[in-house]
């Protein structure tokens, strides 16, 4: 998979000049209100990974520091409650840890789960000790899945008491062992999958009988949002948390790469994409030889004498390159 790791290095690179320019531009307006904590940015470990987020938190420790002076957080780090060992990342110098729990997954029991979050907590305890860092709760997010439904049997008629049972189980294990909660909802809700599943065909035919004003009966507010959302699910269901790795503009990347490796012309490719920079674009060229491993330009070439003759060419994949000549042909090239 070393042409994915290609491509997300720049994306990654992109992505942390972006991030860290908002990052800095909020400190300093925090700094500037008098706010007293801050969570300045959200974790780039689903975008990058653990290693490449950690070395990037601690990167901007020092600049944060320099127009900040009030408490920092390291927000919303996300731990699933099915994962055994956890990874590592470094929180030193930081004043807290947003830790972010994951009900992806339930235990089948409740007092499975309240063991996994003990298990968590466990790990809070150890980062308070290796760090001399304060630990909040700043998340908790719930997905059922089908296989462990069991445990929400008897909820159907009153959905929202699994949400209120997991916290006050929170509550009981975390209190005493951290410094604060902060709780929000997440988009997979327990109430929500249970009305679902006791809806059941009703609920399908009540959706088929709205009206259609377009091709979807729900629509997504933003392709963005679209796209991260389906690419959770897919990464989640395949088990392949590399999809993750996967942005927007990786497939800007992508159309970059192809198409310089296609007419190997950079200036073609500066156009198409739109860059000032010529210095934008020359990315490509790294890109390509590290996908294609090219190092040559070789070609199969044909001369088309009529129009018959061109088109037929242009269907196999041969492209215009020059002509006329004295014997009326013209010059078609196809990379070999």
């Amino acid at each position: 998979m070393r042409n994915l790791d290609e491509i997300s290095h720049v994306s990654r690179v992109t992505i942390t000049c972006v991030r860290t320019n908002i990052t800095l531009k909020t400190a300093k307006l925090a700094q500037k209100h008098g706010v007293e904590m801050l969570i300045p940015f959200e974790p780039l470990s689903d975008l990058t990974n653990w290693d490449f987020a950690s070395s990037w938190h601690q990167k901007m420790l020092p600049k944060l520091r320099d127009v900040y002076k009030g408490r920092l957080v390291v927000g919303s780090q996300k731990y699933h409650l099915a994962v055994v060992d956890y990874p590592n990342f470094d929180y030193s110098g930081y004043d807290y840890v947003g830790l972010g729990v994951d009900f992806d997954g339930f235990p089948t029991s409740w007092e499975k789960l309240r063991l996994a979050i003990r298990r968590v907590l466990d790990y809070a305890d150890g980062l308070k000790k290796k760090y001399g860092i304060k630990i909040i709760i700043s998340r908790v997010a719930f997905q059922p899945l089908p296989e462990s439904m069991a445990i929400f049997e008897g909820y159907d008629e009153h959905p929202e008491e699994v949400k209120l049972r997991c916290y006050e189980m929170m509550f009981e294990e975390a209190t005493g062992r951290v410094d604060g909660f902060f709780f929000y909802m997440w988009e997979y809700s327990v109430p929500t999958f249970l009305c679902l599943k006791r809806a059941g065909k009703e609920f399908i035919d009540r959706v088929e009988r709205l009206p259609k004003r377009s091709e979807r009966v729900f629509k997504y507010l933003s392709v963005k949002a679209n796209f991260y959302d389906q690419r959770k699910r897919a990464a989640f269901k395949l088990g392949n948390p590399r999809l993750m790795k996967i942005s927007l503009i990786t497939f800007r990347h992508w159309k970059g790469t192809m198409e310089y490796h296609r007419t190997r012309d950079i200036l073609y490719v500066k156009r198409l994409l739109g860059h000032k920079c010529i210095q934008n674009t020359l990315i490509y060229i790294d890109l390509e030889i590290a996908l294609f491993h090219s190092t040559n330009d070789e070609f199969t070439v044909r001369v088309a004498s009529n129009a018959k003759e061109a088109c037929s060419l242009i269907e196999s994949g041969f492209e215009y390159v020059t002509g006329e000549y004295d014997d009326g042909g013209k010059i078609f090239r196809k990379r070999k």
